[in-house]
């Protein structure tokens, strides 16, 4: 039995929607809204109440790439000095200088995921758009050696989203990389339910596997607080075309807009598996869907 009511432990903020790579498998750069990131005030408040509500986990990132937020150690020691006990992070890679990488170290960061989505050089191009393979690498093995300096704590993870043109390299990437990781995470890519059929994501042949599909109801929508870089609720990480908005928290606070009607009747669409309509239906069911965002702040894209 699903509580629509219960308050979630976990909160994933985009601090930026800018990214410096563009994946295949990804719908950053298929999408005009207003690139950006987080006002470092409105995220120690936001924080701050998350905290009081019993938030203690807190990720870093979601539709961007951590290392073009310019404020991320003061988002990371704003975490840190309020008390969250685990601050995780996640990168591409390729703009993880050694000064970066001491700096979000030692500003408290708990865990660091490397975005690393082939083996091979060439293949890796092909699929991220930028030819860092060996940078990323060599990134990474500087992230393990500062660890072992700063803070053996530190949770070192390599994910790799596997395509077709990775499937054959999975293995290799794994061999390469396990010496300087904690874990390493392989997940087959899915349709992304926010592009139609005309687009260029379904001219890429990907690997179909339906048990990744999202099943409803989704525990993400449960059980995380998810928060956009310009100040909204929104029901998924994975939300870059604002179609899954819940509240405005420039207006309201999270406890205000985590039980407003809005995010609670969401909620209950979840667990009664009625989503027919929205974003989350075709994600369900790893296809485009034709869908309308979600009407709880008058679709005004104009706020974008």
């Amino acid at each position: 039995m699903h509580d629509i009511l219960c308050l979630p432990k976990d909160m994933l903020v985009e601090i930026t929607n800018r990214c410096n790579h563009q994946c295949i498998f990804c719908a950053n750069h298929m999408f005009s809204r207003e690139r950006g990131e987080i006002d470092p005030l409105l995220l120690h408040r936001i924080l701050q109440e998350g905290y009081a509500m019993g938030l203690r986990r807190v990720g870093l990132y979601t539709t961007g790439e951590m290392f073009m937020c310019k404020e991320l150690i003061t988002h990371i020691q704003s975490a840190k000095d309020i008390g969250y006990e685990y601050i995780y992070t996640d990168t591409n890679g390729s703009l993880a200088s050694e000064e970066k990488l001491i700096d979000i170290i030692q500003a408290g960061v708990d865990s660091i995921k490397f975005s690393i989505n082939a083996g091979t050089r060439e293949t890796y191009l092909s699929i991220h758009g930028h030819d860092d393979f060996d940078k990323v690498v060599k990134n990474l093995k500087m992230c393990h050696k500062q660890k072992q300096i700063i803070n053996p704590k530190l949770r070192i993870m390599v994910d790799i989203t596997v395509t077709q043109k990775a499937e054959a390299e999975v293995k290799q990437l794994k061999r390469l990389v396990m010496p300087y990781v904690d874990a390493f995470i392989s997940s087959y890519v899915r349709a992304l339910p926010q592009i139609g059929d005309d687009t260029l994501f379904h001219q890429i042949k990907t690997v179909e596997v339906p048990a990744h599909n999202i099943s409803i109801p989704c525990q993400m929508v449960l059980e995380r607080v998810h928060v956009t870089y310009n100040g909204y609720l929104t029901a998924c990480c994975a939300d870059f075309n604002h179609d899954l908005l819940l509240a405005d928290l420039n207006v309201m606070s999270l406890q205000e807009a985590w039980t407003s009607s809005n995010a609670i009747n969401f909620r209950r669409r979840h667990v009664n598996n009625e989503v027919e309509g929205t974003m989350c239906h075709g994600c369900s069911l790893g296809r485009y869907i034709p869908y309308a965002p979600l009407d709880v702040l008058n679709n005004d894209k104009s706020m974008e």
